[in-house]
């Protein structure tokens, strides 16, 4: 079941290979996100010392949670990931320039996960090519 999902992920860059990543959360985070309270859209994932993070992935909490406790809706989360893919990943974001960016988070059993994918932003003509694709794919049939 998807919760919430980086639509400017998918119309603006070409994903190339997905991992679903576990992410580290806070009991008020996790009831944010099942209410439906996370955006992603600005967010993305970084690597620092081997570690994945989640960037710039809003939370808000929800209207009963303490906040005095210095609670921060857009704190870096990590992303647990095995060693091997995240070798995997780094290595093609350092050799090839993609971007990491957080596509999804969906419910998987009991956990939230976040599904990432390796991407390419596309250019303004290629926009306009796969819009153009589309709307011949919709009008085709007629």
């Amino acid at each position: 079941m998807i919760l919430a999902n980086n639509k400017r992920a998918l119309r603006g860059y070409d994903l190339h290979e997905r991992y679903e990543a576990g992410i580290s959360l806070l009991g008020w985070e996790v009831k944010g996100i099942l209410a439906g309270q996370a955006q992603l859209l600005d967010s993305y994932v970084s690597i620092h010392r081997g570690e994945a993070w989640l960037v710039n992935c809003h939370i808000a909490p929800q209207a009963n949670v303490n906040l005095a406790s210095g609670a921060d809706p857009k704190r870096r989360r990590k992303l647990l990931l095995r060693a091997a893919e995240l070798r995997k990943i780094d290595g093609k974001h350092r050799r090839t320039g993609m971007t990491i960016m957080v596509v999804d988070l969906r419910k998987a059993g009991r956990k939230i996960k976040a599904v990432i994918a390796l991407a390419k932003g596309r250019k303004l003509h290629d926009k306009r090519r796969k819009i153009e694709e589309r709307d011949w794919r919709r009008n085709k049939g007629w």
